[in-house]
């Protein structure tokens, strides 16, 4: 194992690489690390397997571990008639997949800490989430839990082992694919069931907690694009404005927050986790595109300024994520009293900063105020009867100062695992919003984390998990890794990331697939489990099926390869059947399904670098154009690349002088365009003709 020894452990997880393992190795429970010597205890000693899975930035987690791992009554407990392990969801999201699906079979429900009680064989037979060290509110305690376990385990073993055999049954059925590529109408319908969901008056689907779910906003902007549904626009600018505003967005440092614990977006878990930031942003540069709305692109450049800022590595990439907790309480970095704002910035300036960001004597969180968009700039100077850019001044400076202080606080702590598939999406944010928002730096930034991943984490051509000692690569990593690139390449116009995504994808197809069905998350080559699960449920982020299928839709339409094209619909109509069920559930695979059904564009952009070249970049660039691609011919000398990639590029001339574009649909091209604002008319003329 690397990392370095934990001389406080007292158990076998001291010298993992998982910060969250090293988290416990001081517990006296005798944690194991995931892995076959386990295995072969439990068997030895005739014990069942107590299975813990977390990851370092969960507050839960951490809750559970001050109430039972570290209690001596639940250390005997388990060490007596169990064999405990220890498991990062982050470094194996293959163990937590499978145990996952088995904890939803039989309850309905997950989340973490994920609790498996299984045999020596890692059947489940028992399966929960946080659990308390005493049963309480009719919630079962742990202690209560394991005495129950080990009496069933001595007098009724031969249930446990026929339920554990169910549930492995029941997670090896994985997600009945359909046959079918479901059709227009499927949009129509996932649209009314998000139109049903929606709340008027926050924003956002459901009631609490709401997650960000930017794949959500991404859809509905896409149905806008497509029918002109001015409503699907007014929900995605309206849940966009709640996140921005809200207390899940940071206002001091910029960042998002994992989930709001209320309808109002208000009160967050506090942990940031690098895929958060990565699919925020895309949607809040998607929404700035559609919208024209500052607001949402000053929310894409924050998020991405607390990405260099705080999660950094080294060599180009970034690490997972930040803490909930600090000094032992959660958000307690993030939270302030009226009293602390007026120490900070003044006493006059302090009022107008409380009723800026909703700071009150009474607060959100045991009697301390999460920061929130409570009262605009426009409204204090009204009632104050002070010039707007007074007020503004204030909030600005006020911030500053706040941010200061708040620095001087104990920071939580930060997860520095670098992991292929979020810093793949993390890639595709850089990209997007290097080119939408006009900002090269941030194509710096992803070009930098791209070549950290493809040059420090692949072992004998084949992509790894994270950093260090690793898991081979899940389908996440290759979909997620390929979808950087495909941004990379239309931000820099470098045909290499295009190479690169296509042979990841190829890849992907033969580790992941091989039937009729979506892909598998693990490889054949990986580790075998009790069962190898399909993931086609977009939940926190995309799940990589649907990524998949967009990549190679893409991929498809840059290098007119048909084979690509049929691939990405063979995966639509074997997750078809699913998304039917439940529409709103799949809004990711239905955003690769809005591109499968076309129309789709392809804008060649021939001609030197120039004046002339740049202002046809920038009328493309400034538009929401979801189904179109763009690729970029130059001299002679410097177009081999992708014209190898492209072939039908080779019939198009390029300019020596000046920049012509081509706009190209359904397999025709327009006459050369050679003026920007002839673009934008056409560019704005397609797009009104799409199912209208």
């Amino acid at each position: 194992m690397s990392g370095d020894h934990d001389p406080g452990a007292r158990n076998r997880l001291g010298a993992e690489q998982s910060r969250y393992l090293r988290q416990h190795a001081g517990d006296p429970v005798d944690w194991h690390p995931w892995g076959a010597e386990a295995f072969r205890l439990a068997r030895e000693r005739d014990v069942p397997i107590f299975l813990s899975i977390g990851y370092s930035a969960c507050h839960w987690c951490h809750v559970m571990a001050r109430e039972s791992f570290a209690d001596s009554a639940v250390a005997s407990a388990l060490n007596e008639g169990f064999v405990a392990i220890k498991v990062d969801r982050e470094e194996r999201p293959d163990v937590d997949h499978v145990y996952m699906r088995a904890c939803g079979a039989m309850t309905g429900s997950g989340g973490w800490p994920l609790t498996i009680v299984a045999t020596p064989a890692g059947k489940p037979f028992w399966a929960g989430t946080y659990l308390p060290r005493e049963s309480r509110y009719g919630m079962p305690g742990l202690l209560d839990l394991l005495a129950l376990v080990s009496a069933r385990w001595r007098d009724a073993r031969e249930e446990l082992v026929e339920a554990g055999d169910r549930v492995v049954a029941a997670v090896a059925l994985g997600d009945g694919a359909g046959r079918r590529e479901p059709g227009k109408e499927l949009l129509g319908e996932a649209r009314r069931r998000l139109g049903e969901t929606f709340d008027e008056a926050h924003g956002g689907f459901g009631a609490s907690p709401k997650f960000p779910s930017p794949h959500n906003v991404r859809f509905l902007l896409r149905r806008w694009r497509r029918v002109g549904d001015d409503e699907a626009l007014r929900m995605a600018a309206a849940t966009l404005e709640a996140m921005a505003r809200g207390g899940i967005h940071d206002r001091l440092e910029s960042g998002i927050h994992r989930y709001a614990t209320d309808a109002a977006w208000l009160v967050p878990h506090f942990e940031k986790m690098l895929y958060d930031q990565a699919t925020a942003t895309i949607a809040f540069v998607e929404g700035f595109q559609a919208t024209g709305r500052r607001e949402f692109a000053s929310a894409a450049s924050g998020i991405l300024g607390y990405v260099r800022g705080r999660l950094a590595a080294p060599g180009g990439a970034f690490y997972a994520s930040e803490d909930a907790d600090s000094e032992g309480e959660e958000g307690r970095f993030y939270t302030w009293t009226p009293g602390e704002v007026r120490e900070a910035v003044g006493e006059e300036a302090g009022g107008i900063i409380c009723e800026h960001l909703g700071v009150t004597e009474r607060g959100h969180v045991d009697g301390r105020s999460v920061l929130y968009f409570a009262r605009a700039p426009e409204e204090l100077a009204r009632e104050r009867g002070l010039p707007l850019e007074e007020i503004e001044r204030v909030i600005e400076e006020g911030s500053f100062r706040l941010r200061a202080r708040r620095n001087e606080r104990v920071r939580p702590g930060r997860d520095e695992k670098i992991l292929a598939d979020w810093n793949g999406l993390v890639i595709a944010a850089f990209a997007v919003a290097a080119r939408a928002l006009d900002r090269p730096d941030l194509a710096g930034a992803a070009r930098d984390a791209a070549a950290f991943v493809l040059g420090s984490m692949r072992r004998n051509g084949r992509l790894m998990h994270r950093d260090g000692e690793s898991a081979p690569g899940f389908l996440d990593d290759y979909a997620f890794l390929a979808w950087g690139l495909i941004e990379l390449y239309e931000t820099t116009f470098d045909a290499a990331w295009l190479v690169e995504a296509r042979a990841l994808m190829e890849a992907a197809t033969g580790l992941f697939g091989g039937g009729e069905g979506p892909y598998r998350f693990a490889g054949q080559d990986t580790e075998p489990l009790i069962a190898r699960t399909v993931e086609v449920y977009d939940g926190a982020h995309d799940s990589g099926n649907s990524v998949a299928a967009m990549n190679l839709l893409r991929l498809a339409q840059f290098a007119g390869d048909a084979a690509l094209h049929a691939e990405a619909r063979r995966l639509l109509a074997a997750a078809g059947g699913l998304a039917e069920q439940v529409p709103a559930n799949f809004t990711a695979l239905l955003c690769a399904l809005d591109t499968a059904i076309g129309p789709t564009r392809e804008i060649v952009v021939a001609g030197p670098d120039g004046p002339a070249t740049a202002g046809m970049l920038r009328a493309i660039r400034e538009r929401f154009l979801p189904r179109t691609v763009v690729l970029r011919l130059m001299d002679a000398g410097r177009q081999g690349a992708i014209e190898a990639f492209a072939p039908f590029l080779a019939a198009m001339d390029v300019p020596a002088s000046g920049a012509v574009a081509y706009l190209c649909e359904d397999s025709s091209c327009r006459a050369p365009i050679d003026d920007a604002a002839a673009l934008a008319a056409a560019l704005d003329g397609h797009e009104r003709k799409d199912d209208r």
